[in-house]
């Protein structure tokens, strides 16, 4: 799985990542443009978006945040991913979704496993906008 750093937020990655980006587009394309996310093209036809944050409650251990990702290569990136994790030292890798947990880990092709990997949390969004 060949996983290439991308400078710029290109249109074709906007709309590959449309509907994990939740309208949060400007945002992104500021947060990369300032080094504070970094754009991958995932194989060749999926990207993401990622981020580092400090772990506050790991010994200030680093994890890799992936913000969004858009394409069908999730579990071979993120199979990939584990293993750049490690070399570089990060304390580990997270992700949120609004797919189930159980549907997650049907997703995930037989050949890789992550019986490592953990439901930590539930992450829900009120829409200011669009909520009562």
């Amino acid at each position: 799985m060949i996983i290439e750093k991308l400078p710029i937020l290109t249109l074709e990655a906007i709309v590959g990542l449309k509907g994990s980006m939740r309208g949060d587009d400007e945002y992104f394309v500021e947060a990369i443009e300032r080094n504070e996310c970094e754009l991958w093209k995932v194989g060749d036809d999926s990207y993401m978006i990622t981020r580092i944050e400090i772990n506050k409650f790991k010994d200030d251990n680093l994890t890799l945040v992936i913000c969004c990702f858009g394409g069908r290569n999730i579990w071979k990136a993120f199979d990939r991913l584990r293993e750049l994790s490690k070399l570089n030292g990060y304390g580990g890798i997270r992700f949120h979704t609004d797919i189930p947990h159980d549907k997650v880990l049907k997703m995930c092709p037989a050949e890789i496993d992550i019986s490592d990997v953990k439901q930590v949390e539930r992450v829900y969004y009120w829409d200011a906008k669009n909520g009562k």
